[in-house]
């Protein structure tokens, strides 16, 4: 009765139905823009007001109901969100940028440093145990691949400097002390990344060996094994040989 009521008073004031329905239909498009909508990917529409809009999913308010809950829908079941100002998001943008930073929110390549100590167990007829130290330094080139350079020292034990004989010629006793060496290698690792902060790996080291304590001369060095990172601890074993010298070794250390 209201609405007759108003129709009658636009058109009896002079108002033509041309300029009146023109008004509305301006008025009518006016309030379809006025708010934003949320596009599902199976077509479904909600008029809503957008709260907030992350990778993992949209918070809205109802449209005709404001002061009520606000409402929670994942970012993977929308398609598109339209806002009252015209502006449109294509949600496909923040789902690929959501999937690359899942488990995982560095930049790659980038630098990665470690510093290990552990203990070799010799192995076979010339091998020796030995305490292991090694700093490694490179590029971490994706979440998957390492490649840098290693260097550090090997100490072992019980390396034969002296024999001592009796007049006969028979051995009375020996001599031993710590020898090291100094062992430059290049390291690459690949990684399986599991979670952001749990990630094991394999690995591989090859370049030489030089003598610098009771140790003479240089040789090939060859390193094998595999480990975990988690968060910034690593843990590792590999199976070594230097200058013929094998072992299995331990190490315990950082990455940085």
């Amino acid at each position: 009765m209201e609405f007759v009521k108003i129709v009658h008073a636009v058109f009896s004031k002079g108002i033509s139905k041309t300029l009146f329905c023109l008004l509305c239909f301006i008025g009518v498009g006016m309030s379809a823009y006025s708010q934003d909508v949320i596009v599902k990917k199976d077509g479904e529409e909600i008029k809503s007001k957008v709260m907030e809009v992350s990778g993992d999913e949209i918070k809205y308010k109802m449209w005709d109901y404001q002061d009520g809950p606000v409402y929670r829908i994942p970012a993977s079941e929308i398609f598109m969100i339209k806002y009252q100002n015209g502006k449109k998001d294509i949600m496909s943008t923040y789902a690929s940028s959501s999937q690359k930073s899942v488990g995982d929110n560095k930049k790659y390549p980038r630098y990665q440093g470690e510093v290990n100590l552990g203990y070799a167990l010799g192995l076979g007829e010339n091998g020796l145990d030995r305490v292991v130290f090694e700093t490694i330094h490179g590029s971490r080139i994706s979440k998957y691949a390492f490649v840098g350079l290693g260097f550090g020292f090997n100490a072992y034990k019980d390396i034969l400097t002296g024999v001592n004989f009796d007049r006969r010629g028979n051995i009375t006793s020996t001599e031993t002390s710590w020898g090291m060496t100094v062992p430059v290698f290049l390291d690459m690792k690949g990684y399986y990344p599991v979670t952001k902060d749990f990630a094991p790996y394999i690995d591989l080291g090859l370049g030489c060996s030089i003598g610098v304590l009771e140790i003479e001369g240089s040789g090939f060095l060859a390193n094998v094994g595999f480990g975990i990172n988690y968060k910034k601890l690593n843990i590792g074993m590999n199976f070594q040989s230097e200058n013929k010298a094998k072992g299995f070794a331990f190490k315990l250390g950082l990455v940085f």
